[in-house]
C-alpha cells in the first residue's frame, strides 16, 4: 500500500511517500523560516506563494527518492484544517488535481491529528493515552481512547507555547524562531530568575499570554530603570514556567484518565527541556512518554500519510496484512450506502437463480472431491435450506502435513498423500484461481487475546498449551477448541456463481494434485 501525503498548512511545503503504514520512502521538506525570519514571523500571503512555487518540485524530488511514479500510489492523503487558509488551499487543490488525472483516492487528514500519528511511525503505542500537542498554533492535552477515537479535553485559551517562544524571542532579540533559541538557552540561565505565577484556569486548559506579558514588562521596566540583566536568566525563567504547567496537566490528565502512556506531539515536542521532564516525572508514576524524532515533530508530510493509513485501514474492516482476517485494533462501522441499497434491491429478483447456481457448484465440488480425505462445510439437511453462499471444506486430521500459523506467516512442510490449507491456496494462486483460510476465530484475534472464550469444556483462556502433549485437545481426544480446529484445517474455495463447469472442474484438479 503506498500513500503520498501533502502537507502546506502553515510554512512547510512537504510530500512523503509511505508504504504499508511503516516504511517512509520519502519525506521531503522545503522550509521558509529563512524568508519569514526578517518578519519575526509567518506572513500568510507569502507562504501560500511559496508553496504554489515549491509543491511541483517537491512531488518530483519525493517521487524520485521512493524510486516510484504516480502510477504506483494508491491513495493521496492532505492536509485539510487547521491552519493557514491560502496555505491549506493550495495543497487540497494541488490534491485534487493529482487525484483528477491519475484517478487516485483522496483521504483528507487534520493536521493534528497528523502530528499525533506521527508517533506511531517510530513506536509501538499502547492505547489508550494522552496526548500533549504543542506547537506555534496549538497547545492541546487529548485523550485517545482504545478505538482511536479522540476526545480533546483542554485546550490553551489565548496563545499557543510556540507562539507565546517566539514573541519572548522577539522581545529579547535572539531571533526567529524562537523557541530552539529558548531551549538552548535555558542551559545556561537560571530557572529561578523570575518569578512568575500560575494562570488560574481549567484543570486542563492552559494559559501562555500572561505568562509572555510578564516577561515583556520585566524587559520594559529594565530598560526604563536602564538596568542590564542576562537573557539566558529570563529565557530560563520563563521556559521552566512553561515546561512545569505542561508537565503538570499533563499528568494530571494521565492519572485522571488512569492511562500508562503519555505521546508528545508537534513543533514544541521537539523541545529538550519538555521530553526530558516529562520523562522524568512520568516514569516515577509508571507512566511512559513517547514523542517523535526530531525530522517528525515539525510539520511534514510523513505523519499526515500515517494518519490516512489509519483511515484507509479502519474503512477497509481495520485488517493486517496476513492471509487471513487479522485483527489487532477496531475498525468503522460502516453500513450500506443508499446506492448500494438500491443496487441491492435490484438484485431481489434474481436472489433464487443465484442460490440455485451457488448450489450447483457445491454439489459439483462435493462430487468431485469424492475419494479424497476431505469434507464438504455440513448443514442439517432436514432441518435447514442454506444460500450456499460459499463452498467450504476441511482436511481430515490425518490427511494433514505439518502446518505452522503464525500471527501473519504461515509455513508448512510438504508430505506425500497429504496437503493442508496452505499449500492448496499457493497452489490455486499458481493458475490465477483466489481461494482463502477460513476466517480466524474471534475469540483468536489478537484484539481479543485477553478475553475469555467458551470451549467444548467451558472458558479456554490459560487452559490450552501448545507445547504440552495434547494440551489442546478435550478429555475426549478431540480438538477443545472447534472454531479454531475449523480454522486450521479449512478453506473456501473459488465459488463465484460465473464459474463455468470448466473452471470448476480445474480447481478440483489442482486440489487432487496436492494429495498425490
Amino acid at each position: 500500500m503506498i500513500i503520498l501525503g501533502i502537507e502546506s498548512s502553515c510554512d512547510e511545503t512537504s510530500i512523503a511517500v509511505l508504504k504499508d503504514g511503516k516504511e517512509i520512502l520519502s519525506n521531503k521538506i522545503s522550509s521558509q523560516i529563512a524568508i519569514h525570519k526578517e518578519y519575526g514571523g509567518v506572513v500568510p500571503e507569502i507562504a501560500s506563494r511559496q508553496h504554489i512555487k515549491n509543491i511541483a518540485a517537491i512531488l518530483d524530488e519525493a517521487l524520485a527518492e521512493a524510486q516510484i511514479t504516480l502510477d504506483d500510489v494508491d491513495y493521496i492523503a492532505v492536509t485539510y484544517a487547521p491552519g493557514l487558509i491560502g496555505a491549506l488551499l493550495v495543497g487540497v487543490s494541488f490534491a485534487k488535481g493529482l487525484s483528477y488525472a491519475h484517478n487516485i483516492p483522496i483521504i483528507p487528514v487534520h493536521h493534528i491529528k497528523g502530528h499525533i500519528y506521527a508517533n506511531f511511525l517510530e513506536h509501538d503505542i499502547k492505547l489508550p493515552c494522552i496526548a500533549l500537542v504543542v506547537s506555534g498554533g496549538h497547545t492541546n492535552i487529548v485523550f485517545m481512547g482504545e478505538d482511536h477515537k479522540f476526545v480533546n479535553l483542554g485546550g490553551t485559551l489565548d496563545d499557543a507555547v510556540g507562539e507565546s517562544c517566539d514573541k519572548v524571542a522577539r522581545v529579547l532579540g535572539i531571533g526567529y524562531p524562537g523557541g530552539p533559541v529558548i531551549d538552548r538557552m535555558y542551559y545556561e540561565g537560571d530557572r529561578d530568575f523570575l518569578q512568575i505565577p500560575e494562570p488560574k484556569v481549567g484543570e486542563y486548559d492552559f494559559s501562555f499570554s500572561g505568562i509572555k506579558t510578564a516577561v515583556i514588562n520585566f524587559v520594559n521596566k529594565m530598560k526604563m530603570k536602564g538596568e542590564d540583566f542576562k537573557q539566558e536568566d529570563l529565557a530560563a525563567s520563563f521556559l521552566g514556567k512553561v515546561v512545569d504547567i505542561l508537565c503538570k496537566k499533563t499528568l494530571k490528565a494521565a492519572k485522571d484518565k488512569n492511562v500508562k502512556t503519555i505521546i508528545l506531539a508537534g513543533g514544541v515536542a521537539a523541545n529538550s527541556l519538555l521530553r526530558s521532564q516529562l520523562t522524568e516525572e512520568a516514569k516515577k508514576l509508571g507512566i511512559g512518554v513517547y514523542y517523535p524524532s526530531m525530522k517528525l515533530c515539525t510539520d511534514n508530510a510523513a505523519m499526515i500519510a500515517e494518519a490516512a493509513e489509519k483511515v484507509r485501514k479502519w474503512s477497509t474492516q481495520a485488517r493486517e496484512n496476513a492471509p487471513w482476517y487479522q485483527h489487532e485494533e477496531q475498525g468503522y462501522n460502516y453500513r450500506m450506502s443508499n446506492v448500494i441499497a438500491g443496487v441491492v434491491r435490484g438484485q431481489f429478483p434474481y436472489l433464487e437463480e443465484h442460490i440455485d447456481q451457488k448450489k450447483a457448484i457445491y454439489e459439483r465440488y462435493k462430487e468431485g472431491f469424492k475419494g479424497l480425505p476431505v469434507k464438504m462445510n455440513p448443514f442439517d439437511e432436514e432441518n435447514s435450506v442454506p444460500n450456499y453462499w460459499l463452498s467450504c471444506m476441511i482436511i481430515d486430521e490425518e490427511a494433514m502435513c505439518k502446518q505452522v500459523r503464525g500471527e501473519s506467516e504461515v509455513a508448512y512442510i510438504p508430505e506425500e498423500g497429504k496437503s493442508c490449507p496452505t499449500e492448496i491456496l499457493e497452489t490455486l494462486a499458481k493458475y490465477n484461481a483466489e481461494g482463502r483460510p477460513i476466517w480466524k476465530p474471534m475469540h483468536m484475534q489478537p484484539i481479543y487475546r485477553m478475553h475469555g472464550f467458551v470451549t467444548r469444556e467451558g472458558n479456554g483462556r490459560c487452559k490450552t498449551n501448545a507445547y504440552i502433549a495434547g494440551g489442546t485437545l478435550g478429555k475426549d481426544g478431540k480438538p477443545l477448541d472447534v472454531g479454531m480446529d475449523i480454522f486450521q484445517r479449512g478453506l473456501c474455495l473459488p465459488s463465484d456463481n460465473k464459474m463455468t463447469v470448466e473452471e470448476q472442474d480445474k480447481v478440483i484438479e489442482i486440489i487432487r494434485s496436492c494429495f498425490e
